[in-house]
């Protein structure tokens, strides 16, 4: 009889310890920032005498989660170009982004696809855009319509 008692607590202790571990991981899940990218809006520009090409990338950073982040960098893998961003993202909160790259090859398409990497702290946010080409210098901010 002793058995069975000890058997029925181990059984009932191993089911209270499975539900406490699916809240707990229920609540994690919750609280991670969850970033969603929208509205990204991309322009290049291949500059004249120089094998280069700006690009200039416009997006806005939503924060799902109920814990804020960080975003370190945003890159452009198939050009190996990547730019330092220092912003901050508080939970359930939006920010717009306005990136500058310039890529050392003269890309003269009408559009490109380009996948960026978002960089923050609780991870990698990959994302795509269609870039269009512009007659204007994207140097500056503010210089292309979107």
């Amino acid at each position: 009889m002793s058995t069975e008692i000890s058997l029925g607590l181990s059984v009932i202790s191993l089911i209270v310890s499975a539900i406490g571990l699916f809240l707990h991981f229920v609540k994690f899940r919750k609280e991670r920032p969850n970033l969603i990218i929208e509205n990204a809006k991309c322009r290049h520009h291949p500059t004249t005498n120089v094998k280069t090409t700006e690009l200039r990338i416009h997006f806005l950073v939503h924060n799902k989660g109920d814990r804020a982040t960080h975003l370190n960098s945003l890159e452009i893998p198939d050009y190996s170009q990547s730019i330092t961003l220092d912003h901050s993202v508080e939970a359930n909160k939006s920010i717009k982004e306005d990136c500058y790259f310039k890529i050392p090859l003269s890309i003269t398409d009408e559009k490109i696809k380009c996948s960026f990497v978002l960089h923050h702290t609780h991870g990698d946010k990959k994302f795509d855009a269609t870039s269009e080409k512009t007659t204007k210098s994207l140097s500056k901010v503010g210089v292309a319509v979107w």
